[in-house]
């Protein structure tokens, strides 16, 4: 059973503070609903066969910090501040109807998240940055809506000591719109992070999508990308860094519903010590989406014999004019390539760690801002253990495909 020291949740008092629109605390009290409705998921589930269910029992969750800068030209504000200036566009994100129990329970109690509206045609070449920062319970709530023809670059990074966090973020591209999205999970080792994402995609509309998960306890991802536009595809590529007996659940779902669609999900992860991991992709191709084209890969790396990963991709297809994959591979650091760069006077532990390096870099070099960039480097140099000499960089390069 899932349990938590915490005290129980007293939802009405919860509410009664909250100053918002009514509909906001009308939607509150459907998902609430729903949520006491709803039973816990267990190992029996499938999605949660894998996943340390013990630290997301629903406590109540508190105020946190979230700080937004960018350019001039697009609205970027804090959920709270958009409720009433955008209504309309908000109760159709609210309303979503999900079978995820904690889903329902962020939908009811979420306290804080941004929200980024970018005008008709607006083009940006200024990254909006997004950081939420928890040290209690924390449940985010967050929209992003590109109009046509706009495109728009935006880094979310979450840290914090937060025993447990729960959030959503829905992405809508418009017609023709550009959507380059960077997520940067660090929270610290004892957090739990149960986060859904759900992106819409419009004719001709494309989403780029970068996450990198290196903290947290416990950490589940669920991605659903929805292809209702001919024409529209989606890049998503993430990465993760296991150590000690962190677990990671990234579970991917792209469902293409027009033609011409196309999709690309590569995932590659490190683990460490006793650290696990779940990988899950599904591709759905429904009869009208003729010229589908979309693809799953996932990779792991294996540091030590103490770990486990498990990767479970799966096709739905219903129409036969279209191009469909799934791959997945699991390995151990190659000894050869040990060998060629402690040959050149590389000590074993750097040798190791530019491998890992070369191995994350096609995803971690797709984050575009620099100063994130380098600093998931860094990060990633913390979860070694040492600092990988400079001097040697290019061979990593070399040896780290």
């Amino acid at each position: 059973m899932v349990t938590r020291s915490e005290q129980p949740i007293d939802f009405q008092a919860f509410v009664a503070r909250l100053h918002e629109p009514s509909w906001t605390t009308s939607l509150r009290r459907d998902s609430w609903k729903s949520f006491e409705k709803a039973p816990l998921p267990t190992k029996k589930d499938e999605e949660w066969k894998y996943t340390d269910l013990a630290g997301f029992a629903p406590v109540q969750p508190q105020e946190f910090g979230v700080f937004i800068g960018g350019p001039k030209g697009i609205d970027a504000r804090p959920m709270p501040a958009a409720l009433d200036a955008y209504a309309g566009i908000l109760k159709k994100f609210f309303s979503t109807e999900t079978k995820d129990k904690f889903a329902m329970f962020n939908a009811a109690t979420w306290t804080n998240g941004y929200f980024v509206r970018v005008p008709a045609g607006f083009q940006s070449k200024v990254p909006i940055i997004v950081k939420h920062t928890a040290f209690d319970p924390a449940s985010s709530r967050s929209v992003i809506v590109a109009e046509p023809g706009s495109r728009v670059t935006i880094c979310e990074i979450f840290e914090g000591s937060a025993p447990v966090h729960y959030g959503t973020l829905d992405v809508r591209a418009a017609d023709n719109a550009e959507v380059n999205l960077v997520t940067i999970q660090r929270f610290s080792d004892a957090t739990c992070d149960h986060s859904c994402k759900r992106i819409e995609c419009g004719r001709d509309s494309r989403v780029n999508w970068t996450f990198a998960l290196l903290g947290g306890k416990t950490t589940r991802l669920k991605t659903d990308a929805s292809f209702t536009g001919a024409g529209s595809s989606a890049t998503i590529r993430g990465a993760y860094f296991g150590t000690g007996g962190q677990n990671f659940s990234i579970i991917t779902r792209c469902a293409h519903a027009a033609q011409n669609t196309g999709a690309r999900v590569d995932t590659r992860g490190v683990l460490k010590d006793s650290s696990s991991s779940l990988t899950r992709g599904l591709i759905r191709i429904e009869r009208e989406a003729r010229g589908t084209d979309s693809h799953l890969n996932d990779r792991t790396l294996h540091l030590n014999s103490g770990v486990t990963s498990n990767s479970i991709p799966s096709l739905e297809i219903e129409n036969n004019d279209v191009r469909a994959s799934h791959g997945a591979s699991t390995g151990k650091i190659d000894e050869n390539k040990l060998f060629y760069m402690m040959s050149r006077g590389v000590s074993r532990e750097d040798a190791e760690a530019l491998i890992v390096e070369g191995f994350l870099a096609p995803i971690v070099d797709g984050i575009m801002e620099e100063s994130v960039r380098e600093g998931v480097k860094e990060l990633i140099a913390d979860k070694l253990g040492l600092r990988p000499v400079k001097a040697v960089k290019k061979i990593s390069k070399e040896v780290g495909s």
